[in-house]
């Protein structure tokens, strides 16, 4: 025998030995399976965008203003994330092929073009597509028509896309490379820029790519090439283009061009002002706007599969009556479609038929039935022409909430799981597989800034915020009860709002209050503190009276935080001063510095460690990770991380002493939520691309139950991850989940059989190595059995994970000794 053979079998024999150990000892430092899912709210973002394929009408796919694109599951009710992979991204258009019902595209915040040929279950990124300004959140351009379509003819290989500020540009290759339209031909526009673009089927066949297509060019007008978009010619009519924007076209099945206007550039304009809908007949736009309606700007159009002349129109806010339209005979005349009889979330505030409306849609099979996205979800009616349709929310898994922060009291006596988000403020839920019945503040609108619980007594909360505009009208709340009744303040200090708060961690009734103090603070307002839950303020002492941007509520920081063991002490992070770190050890009288030259950025947390006397972590927005052992008095980078979003601590792993820690961030160049059971020395990735990490914004681990933790994100709502932790030791070699069954298993650098309990219709194999980096993707397609070859992958220990319609349909861990 070779020494080389010796030292082959010997590795082998190891590697049998580890992993044996592996299935009857629970992982400590190796993947931790976590199954993913979204705490339920339905409600919130803002659904820009709808669209269904014509050839098959439960095909529905909704875009998204920062939460990228959902497809609707007509069996279940329910939505299908289809982005999560890249962060969930805002989407700025979004086409499918009439073509190819498969192959679906989008546009993205990066700029990304992607590509999906299974309906959005997986993506490839198309390298060709030009580097423009794509930002589907902005105020100017988020509002508007279909900025991305594919060409209905000759099997769709041309796309056109309609940018913000780059002009129109076209790709004669579904998307592979791109060429932009002469702005001789087409200029860029102003505002929302190159707003939609609209194709006349008609003109085009099987062979022959469609010869109409119309674009709609803010401050300039609507442009209409004959000629497939060789040469354009701006159209007659219509309103002055400097007075009237083009916002949304759609064409008819007989050809015909309707186009809504607004006389405001951007969607804080809307409100109180002219709108107009022109039609394009007899060689120019005429005027054929409903003389009943609300007064705003209009958005959305769509005409009937069905009928040319059946066209549906909505304003920016349409209100309970006067803001939808309904015509059936082409834009002569006009119905007003109430929105008043809703059924929703009994949390959705009374302004719902006020928010902002970007799309409207008629169904692909009965045009009676309308669907009707806005800021809150989408709405669905089956009857338009009812005299008082009913709408019904669809929003079962469409999880766009923008939450700040996410908090869990360690109460015996109850679940709740408290957030901070936009627009609505604060949430609590009692159980976060059931939608909330109402949000803490009410009907209130604002944002909520920050949020504390007491360690002694976690049953008492505070929550501090303030109206979105204006940050003058505050927001404040404590409960005595873990959420299940709130007050306000007794009183606060003159000038308070937003800020973050703290409550000592042996005093429930002592609370500091760093309020709102960036460069628009006026006058420059200083920490206080209360002794009496806020029957009377005073002001803390020892910090300098300069500006913190960090303090602005669009920032999310954490600056502000209680020592989780210690109640009299309280920490103070200043970015204007250095990057100082200032510490209290009077309960929040006087504060001293005790530390300058931690990293500075207006976005950051500060946060102190449960159960660890003087123990805190801070980090910038996708920034470094610092610790502190000392009070804040030294510091210390955490080596090997980096691009840290969040960070937060749960109850100890099984077989640890140590607070589990998990954090949001890149290790070894894989962006993840990892979780570390030894307090920092290594890190197991627990999301393994099933949830989108590079979005989190906060993190909070339940000290209750180990391997139970929250993240909140930015645009995905609240995720959750559980831990599958064994209640006893098995010694059987099944290493995974019932849904499926692999052997052989160790693999021997030869080929691995993969047999699912029911057959995958459509879905994927994901295979991660034990860092947590995906080494091998494979999209599946009606099959009971898989078979990977595993010949390339190095020895060691495998993580499979496998989707089924966007569903997860099992996981298993296996070895491979090559």
């Amino acid at each position: 025998m070779t020494n080389m053979t010796h030292a082959k079998n010997i590795e082998r024999r190891f590697l049998l030995l580890t992993f044996f150990i592996l299935l009857i000892c629970p992982l400590t430092g190796h993947a931790q399976s976590f199954t993913w899912d979204n705490v339920k709210f339905q409600g919130m973002g803002f659904v820009t965008g709808i669209n269904a394929h014509p050839a098959d009408p439960g095909y529905v796919v909704a875009r998204t203003d920062v939460g990228g694109n959902y497809r609707w599951d007509p069996e279940n009710n329910r939505w299908i994330p289809l982005m999560d992979a890249f962060n969930a991204p805002g989407v700025s258009g979004d086409a499918m092929s009439e073509s190819d019902p498969g192959l679906l595209y989008s546009v993205t915040t990066g700029p990304l073009l992607l590509k999906s040929s299974d309906r959005g279950d997986t993506w490839e990124k198309l390298e060709g597509f030009p580097d423009i300004h794509v930002n589907p959140n902005s105020a100017y351009f988020r509002w508007g028509g279909k900025r991305l379509v594919v060409d209905p003819n000759n099997n769709g290989k041309v796309l056109f896309y309609a940018s913000e500020q780059d002009g129109l540009w076209r790709s004669p290759d579904q998307g592979e490379t791109w060429q932009k339209i002469d702005t001789g031909e087409v200029p860029p526009g102003s505002g929302g820029g190159n707003i939609f673009t609209a194709i006349d089927k008609r003109s085009g066949n099987g062979t022959l790519n469609s010869q109409i297509i119309y674009a709609g060019v803010q401050g300039k007008g609507i442009y209409m090439t004959t000629d497939a978009g060789e040469n354009w010619k701006i159209l007659p009519g219509g309103p002055d283009s400097l007075t009237h924007r083009p916002v949304s076209g759609t064409v008819s099945t007989n050809g015909t061009l309707f186009v809504t206007y607004t006389d405001q550039e951007s969607e804080w304009g809307h409100d109180g002002k002219d709108g107009r809908i022109y039609r394009y007949s007899g060689g120019r736009l005429i005027d054929v706007t409903p003389a009943d309606n609300n007064g705003r700007g209009f958005s959305g159009i769509d005409t009937a599969f069905d009928d040319p002349d059946k066209v549906i129109a909505i304003q920016w806010k349409p209100g309970y009556e006067k803001g939808i339209h309904l015509s059936l005979n082409g834009g002569e005349s006009w119905k007003p479609v109430r929105f008043s009889n809703l059924s929703e979330p009994s949390w959705y505030p009374t302004y719902v038929p006020w928010t902002y409306t970007s799309h409207i849609m008629f169904d692909k099979a009965n045009s009676d039935k309308v669907w009707q996205p806005n800021g809150f979800g989408v709405y669905v009616t089956s009857n338009i022409q009812a005299a008082n349709p009913q709408w019904v929310t669809r929003m079962d898994n469409l999880e766009e909430l923008v939450a700040g922060q996410v908090h869990v009291p360690p109460v015996t006596d109850g679940k709740a799981v408290f957030s901070l988000v936009m627009d609505k403020i604060a949430f609590a839920h009692d159980n976060v597989d059931q939608v909330p019945s109402k949000s803490i503040f009410g009907d209130q609108f604002g944002i909520g800034t920050g949020m504390d619980y007491c360690v002694g007594n976690p049953s008492v909360s505070v929550i501090v915020g303030s109206q979105m505009h204006n940050v003058a009208e505050e927001r404040h709340l404590y409960t005595t009860n873990n959420g299940k009744g709130w007050r306000p303040f007794p009183s606060i200090p003159a000038d308070f709002n937003n800020g973050n708060i703290a409550i000592s961690a042996t005093d429930e009734s002592r609370w500091v209050w760093a309020p709102h103090n960036d460069a628009s603070s006026v006058p420059i307002v200083q920490m206080h503190y209360t002794n009496d839950k806020g029957e009377s303020w005073h002001p803390s002492s020892g910090i300098p009276a300069i500006r913190n941007s960090a303090t602005h509520h669009w920032a999310q920081s954490l600056v502000l935080a209680s020592d989780r063991v210690n109640g009299d002490y309280f920490y103070y992070y200043l970015q204007n001063d250095g990057g100082a770190l200032y510490r209290s050890d009077d309960g929040g009288e006087t504060f001293s510095k005790v530390y300058s030259g931690l990293p500075q950025h207006y976005q950051c947390k500060l946060k102190a460690v449960p159960f660890r006397e003087g123990h805190l972590f801070f980090h910038t927005n996708r920034g470094k990770l610092f610790h502190s052992t000392d009070y804040g008095s030294s510091w210390s980078e955490v080596p090997g991380v980096s691009s840290v979003g969040g960070i937060g601590f749960g109850k100890p792993m099984p077989h640890s002493e140590d607070p589990a820690i998990y954090i949001a961030a890149v290790i070894e160049g894989t962006e993840a939520i990892y979780l570390s059971a030894d307090y920092g020395k290594t890190w197991t990735n627990i999301s393994l691309g099933e949830m989108p990490a590079g979005r989190v914004r906060d993190i909070s681990g339940d000290l209750r139950t180990a391997g139970l933790v929250y993240c909140a994100t930015g645009g995905r709502g609240i995720m959750y991850g559980r831990a599958d932790i064994p209640t006893s030791i098995s010694f059987t070699n099944q290493s995974q989940l019932p849904e499926l069954r692999i052997f052989p298993n160790p693999s021997y650098g030869s080929l691995l059989i993969i047999e699912f309990a029911k057959p995958i219709e459509t879905g994927s194999i994901h295979l991660f190595d034990n860092s947590g980096k995906m080494v091998q993707t494979h999209n599946i397609y009606g099959k009971s059995s898989e078979i990977l070859d595993t010949a390339n992958l190095q020895s060691g220990i495998y993580i499979l994970r496998v989707l089924n319609m966007g569903y997860p349909a099992g996981s298993a861990r296996f070895l491979v000794i090559n």
